[in-house]
């Protein structure tokens, strides 16, 4: 993969945050409902500490959006 950089839009941003958002869907639909997750709760335990880490992804992610249109609106009035 070249090196080159790539400047990135807010279409990029939605979609690293749509991304995340479905692994954490699944990962609720999916694992967080399973019985054996249920019934091991150091299972369980880890799932949550995924699930945690996926939610501040998310949320790291929309705070760099907001910092890339706060810069451009910055750079568009200069």
């Amino acid at each position: 993969m070249s090196k080159k950089k790539l400047k990135l839009d807010s279409y990029h941003y939605h979609e690293a945050i749509d991304r995340t958002y479905l692994a954490i869907n699944f990962i609720e639909e999916n694992l967080t409902q399973h019985p054996v997750y249920h019934k091991h709760i150091e299972l369980k335990t880890k799932i949550d500490e995924i699930t945690s880490g996926l939610v501040e992804l998310y949320q790291l992610i929309g705070n760099l959006d907001d910092t890339r249109e706060e810069n451009e609106k910055d750079s568009d009035t200069q």
